[in-house]
């Protein structure tokens, strides 16, 4: 049973509190009487710990070892609420720094098993005309920045090369969405696509022949960029992430392209070699399915260290 003593130190102490309650700190000290009464039912040390979207509140209090001494628990308070403040102040200097991100492009390769009727790719290039970075922030104001390329930008797909014109300075921070969007080039008189892969003949006296896409045809590109969970919310920090590429994949363009029309494709001769040209003036009839579906599925995946 709680002495009366004790009683009215609890009684003077929440006397003290509330008439040192100053502008903007009433919902802290109200919900510090709540726990009070709780803990005049228990006698125990508590931990107080209160969170919004801007500030972090710690207190630790024990009514009994401190004697109810207010001002030392205020001045506790303080140290504690300093140490929390300066912390916070830390994380958001670092959000507003800003941080190197560089893109690449890239390709699915992805084939079967390299037997009869499999189609992998490999290698080529985009045109790119112009290209938009645009983002969702929790802790800044959104962003887009867009950068044009004056006759197109030639962007290799061999090993995801890194290139500086694909280099965009983006703030630090909790991101809710980053997405890019890029055209390729205009000019009708050269491919903005190509794309070269392999295929394996169900015919095994027939050599695998060269597989060589190409489209004339501008494109519009459009990609969520996700984290290797598959989640479209992350936080980037500088040196805390790797470059993430863009990947087109062929495969999905291809994926009502059977191995029983790749047999019976037609060939041209380019360097004394049979190819397996696809455009909209060869093998026509694949080229048409498989240009609707160009551009779609792409990915866009960011890896943390």
């Amino acid at each position: 049973m709680l002495s009366a003593k004790f009683k009215l130190k609890t009684l003077l102490a929440r006397r003290e509190l509330k008439r040192r309650t100053v502008p903007g700190s009433s919902f802290f000290y109200r919900n510090f009487l709540i726990d009070l009464n709780k803990f005049i039912k228990l006698q125990t040390p508590l931990l107080f710990f209160r969170k919004t979207k801007v500030r972090t509140y710690l207190l630790i209090v024990n009514l009994k070892l401190c004697s109810l001494n207010v001002i030392d628990a205020m001045k506790n308070f303080a140290i504690i609420y300093l140490v929390l403040f300066l912390f916070s102040c830390q994380k958001n200097e670092i959000w507003k720094q800003p941080m190197d991100l560089i893109f690449s492009v890239t390709i699915n390769e992805q084939g079967l098993n390299g037997g009869p009727g499999d189609l992998t790719f490999s290698n080529g290039y985009i045109k790119i005309e112009n290209i938009t970075i645009s983002g969702e922030l929790e802790n800044a104001d959104d962003f887009s920045f867009y950068r044009e390329f004056p006759g197109g930008l030639m962007v290799p797909f061999l090993q995801a090369t890194e290139m500086s014109e694909l280099k965009f300075t983006l703030p630090q921070g909790k991101y809710n969405s980053l997405k890019i969007s890029f055209e390729t080039s205009e000019n009708n008189n050269d491919d903005n696509l190509l794309v070269e892969g392999i295929f394996v003949y169900n015919n095994p006296n027939k050599d695998p022949a060269k597989v060589e896409i190409t489209v004339e045809t501008p494109k519009i590109i459009e990609i969520d960029v996700a984290d290797e969970f598959g989640s479209k919310s992350f936080e980037l920090i500088d040196g805390e992430f790797e470059n993430p590429s863009i990947v087109l994949n062929p495969p999905y363009w291809f994926k009502n392209i059977t191995a029983s029309i790749m047999n019976g494709s037609n060939t041209v001769l380019v360097n004394n070699e049979e190819v397996i040209v696809i455009s909209n003036n060869h093998n026509i009839n694949i080229f048409t399915d498989v240009e609707s579906r160009i551009g779609g599925d792409t990915k866009s995946v960011i890896k943390m260290n």
